[in-house]
């Protein structure tokens, strides 16, 4: 990922602006899923060749509880990495 960052230089009081820009990946993707279970046998978010490098979702798509996350990359030339996982507590 790539991120662009420009502050502008402004008189006394006025607010400087920011600026970001994100770069779609370019000779990889992403596979993504979501799962109320540890094994992922029934992802709620399956995505596979996201080239994003970030996802958004309702909570409320979600339910509620202890809800499990992995991501890894799939680069272009068939080579995946390992998964990342993590889980969090939806209200």
């Amino acid at each position: 990922m790539k991120c662009k960052h420009r502050r502008r230089s402004v008189a006394s009081g006025a607010t400087p602006e920011h600026k970001a820009q994100i770069v779609t990946a370019t000779g990889f993707t992403y596979d993504l899923q979501i799962d109320d279970n540890a094994d992922f046998s029934s992802p709620i978010v399956d995505l596979s060749g996201w080239r994003r490098n970030y996802y958004e979702i309702e909570h409320s798509s979600l339910g509620s509880g202890t809800r499990y996350f992995r991501v890894r990359k799939h680069h272009d030339d068939g080579q995946l990495s390992l998964w990342s996982e993590t889980d969090f507590e939806t209200p």
